[in-house]
């Protein structure tokens, strides 16, 4: 009679730069006993294995799993009456309709009206539709895509027209948006 040697499977979860990303996996596994160790899903990065399996080896084994940071698009909708620009941390500002941002990434937003336009504010939301709280012209990348409108109204113009008939003197006021 001989005893089943058991080795130790380590495994450790770990983002880019080293950091712990979950708490390591530890078990005591007989030699040559299969193994299957799903790796636990974070909220905005993807491991390099989602699923760590094998075979026990006759001696204790490591295994790294690695979580990298997703990127999401970000769709910018041009809309009348201005411009509208991305700027991401650490990237080029981009006026096109599309870029990619990291989760957790600060992504700037800026405006320019066009001649007769009022800006009113930027409206963000994922693709579910959920609203995405901007502050100071700026909102934090969530796990998802997004899409960036800002909001701009013609501005209204009051007219009044002085017409004389004879004696008579016609008052009447219109009001007008830019552009009609």
């Amino acid at each position: 009679i001989f005893d089943v040697k058991s080795y130790e499977l380590t495994i450790n979860y770990l983002y880019q730069n080293g950091a712990e990303a979950a708490p390591s996996y530890t078990d005591t596994i007989e030699y040559n006993t299969a193994y299957s160790v799903v790796s636990p899903a974070l909220t905005g990065y993807t491991a390099s294995q989602d699923t760590v399996m094998g075979t026990m080896g006759a001696e204790n084994m490591i295994v790294r799993v690695i979580y990298s940071i997703n990127s999401y698009n970000i769709t910018v909708n041009q809309v009348t009456g201005g411009t509208v620009s991305v700027s991401v941390e650490d990237a080029p500002a981009s006026t096109t309709s599309n870029t990619t941002a990291n989760n957790n990434t600060r992504v700037q937003l800026s405006q320019m009206p066009d001649n007769g336009y009022s800006f009113n504010g930027f409206t963000v939301t994922t693709a579910d539709g959920t609203p995405i709280a901007v502050q100071n012209n700026a909102f934090t990348m969530p796990a998802n895509d997004v899409t960036v409108s800002a909001n701009f109204t013609a501005n209204e113009y009051t007219i009044t027209y002085y017409m004389m008939n004879g004696s008579n003197t016609i008052w009447e006021v219109d009001t007008f948006a830019y552009g009609d």
